[in-house]
């Protein structure tokens, strides 16, 4: 049951049914929204049948890059430093290639509760065929090309150092998000 329909434990048999068919509904009705998906042909697919080897050699490759990338992007707007697409790509590049993988990233659209979307699809591939998949949703809140490309250029950044978890050099653990201090 989601929170927001939290109620109290039941405590008679009849109540604890109730309980479970209440989720049974909320199951039947995910699960209808799934098969209408399958129909659709969406692919929502984050990872290949199996990981083990694509796992194995993303561990060496992380072992690498664990001391962090050091943040060579200028925020003027908030006084800071950010790690750069390029900075991880220099790091994870070589690295990926000498372990048989490599990351691909698109710009694909995807129905989202019934409304389609367009989300940036980030595969990182191993030699063996296996795959794992990201998906960061992209909808910015200004319209144009130039904030598309802004997405789209943050969209990439985001999602490459996250699925390959790349740590920043320094990490201030969002204290600067929270407009304390320095």
């Amino acid at each position: 049951m989601s929170e927001e329909k939290q109620e109290s434990v039941p405590v008679t048999a009849e109540q604890q049914v109730d309980a479970l068919n209440k989720v049974i509904e909320e199951m039947a009705e995910h699960m209808e929204e799934l098969q209408s998906k399958i129909k659709e042909g969406e692919d929502w697919a984050t990872y290949s049948g199996g990981t083990g080897k694509l796992a194995a050699a993303l561990s060496k490759a992380q072992a690498e890059w664990a001391k962090g990338v050091m943040a060579g992007g200028d925020n003027p707007h908030f006084n800071s430093k950010f790690v750069e697409l390029k900075d991880g790509v220099s790091i994870a590049a070589p690295v990926l290639a000498k372990n048989g993988l490599c990351v691909t990233q698109s710009t694909v659209v995807k129905t989202c509760n019934g409304q389609e979307r367009m989300f940036l699809e980030t595969v990182l591939s191993h030699t063996s065929g296996e795959w794992r998949k990201s998906y960061w949703p992209m909808s910015p809140e200004r319209k144009g090309q130039q904030a598309m490309a802004s997405e789209h250029t943050y969209a990439c950044r985001r999602s490459y150092l996250g699925l390959l978890v790349i740590p920043a050099f320094k990490d201030d653990d969002a204290e600067a998000s929270e407009g304390r201090g320095k």
